[in-house]
């Protein structure tokens, strides 16, 4: 009999960020899995799909592989409501989709469900561990209601080991019950030529291998700060030629990287903010960079680094929480890595990338060989396995 699994896709409406991306790729990941190559494991998956209403083009980019059920605002915002207090009722899972063996939520809180089994996806516990880094009503409001779906869940999924184990300790879950299942990059995460980025870059008004690149939105566990000040420490003929490019939607550490470039003295066009950029550009934007800074205070994982890796960009990161997880350690450090707080150590990795011809070409060698170790479709699998085990709980 078929396993009826209900995924909540409501967190990848308007621009997704990262949460967003994970459900959208998790669900090409599972759409496209080859049940024959896997010993048919995987035959059988009712997948059905919550979304919002604007979501227009996600029964398409699933190939009639699953059921869309479209939720009008007025319910959204009912659901949102109701998945926070953890109520099951007056509006649940069953009565959008049906009922349900499996309901899967990607973006941390499970909506409210009558029957089957939950499945949770916690991609960071940054509110729990860096609270300094966050508005205190994020603190307050998560804490509590990823608690509550940490307990309520028959099975947590984590990003990473590094997040499993704040699930542990700020939690206290049995250890069997949270499970590690890394992210992917997507393949227009690939080496570009020079021609093939151009147009893209040109656009912003960049070239290829001209700038130094920061991918996220700007809030304090970004660090971006942090970055323009390292960055500022760089001399003035390497700042000329390659521009500080700060790719992300504005939040409270917007503020913060602008008045510390006007601190440190750095000229108009030294910093460009962006803002979003769309999936159409980003992967040019990536792909044509000199390199990327992650300077992270805490993550869950760390998609930008890897998407770089896979594009053959020499990647610079900071040893915060799951990032090394990422990158590699040891013998297959595939990065340049700084302590978070250390500003003149990450300035003196910016320069050796930019500096360096063949330490450049060493880190895009090692990327690209690190990178191969992840795929969504990987992901795709272990996550239905997860499916199973979970109904077969109840």
């Amino acid at each position: 009999m078929a396993l009826r699994v209900a995924i909540d896709a409501r967190c990848a409406a308007g621009r997704p960020s990262g949460v967003g991306q994970y459900a959208l790729r998790l669900l090409d990941g599972l759409c496209r899995v080859d049940v024959d190559a896997w010993e048919g494991r995987l035959a059988g998956l009712d997948l059905r799909v919550i979304a919002t209403a604007g979501q227009h083009g996600l029964g398409r980019r699933l190939r009639g592989r699953a059921r869309v059920t479209r939720v009008p605002p007025g319910v959204h915002r009912v659901l949102n409501v109701l998945a926070r207090l953890g109520w099951r009722r007056p509006l649940a899972v069953d009565d959008l989709v049906g009922p349900v063996d499996v309901a899967h939520a990607p973006g941390f809180v499970p909506l409210p469900q009558r029957r089957g089994a939950t499945v949770v996806t916690v991609h960071d516990l940054g509110f729990a561990v860096r609270p300094d880094l966050h508005d205190w009503k994020r603190v307050r409001d998560f804490g509590r209601a990823v608690g509550r779906a940490v307990e309520r869940a028959d099975l947590v999924i984590a990003d990473s080991e590094t997040t499993r184990d704040d699930i542990l300790r700020v939690y206290g879950p049995p250890r069997g019950k949270v499970r590690v299942v890394p992210l992917a990059h997507g393949p227009e995460y690939r080496p570009r030529a020079e021609a093939e980025v151009a147009p893209a870059l040109a656009a912003l008004g960049l070239g290829p291998r001209g700038y130094i690149l920061h991918v996220g939105t700007l809030e304090p566990r970004k660090n971006v700060a942090g970055l323009v000040e390292a960055y500022a420490r760089l001399g003035e003929g390497l700042r000329a030629r390659h521009p500080l490019v700060l790719a992300g939607a504005g939040g409270a550490g917007a503020a913060e990287a602008r008045r510390r470039a006007g601190a440190c003295g750095l000229r108009r066009g030294d910093v460009r903010f962006l803002g979003y950029v769309d999936d159409a550009t980003l992967p040019a934007l990536v792909a044509g960079a000199a390199v990327l800074a992650y300077p992270s205070f805490h993550e869950g994982f760390g998609l930008p680094p890897l998407e770089a890796m896979a594009c053959g960009t020499p990647v610079v990161a900071s040893t915060a929480g799951a990032v090394l997880e990422v990158v590699g350690t040891g013998d297959e450090a595939a990065a340049l890595t700084h302590a978070p707080e250390d500003a003149g150590a990450l300035a003196g990795a910016l320069e050796r990338v930019l500096t360096d011809v063949t330490s450049a070409g060493d880190l895009r060698r090692r990327g690209l060989a690190r990178a191969g170790h992840f795929s969504w479709l990987e992901t795709a699998r272990r996550t239905a396995e997860l499916y199973r085990e979970a109904a077969g709980r109840r």
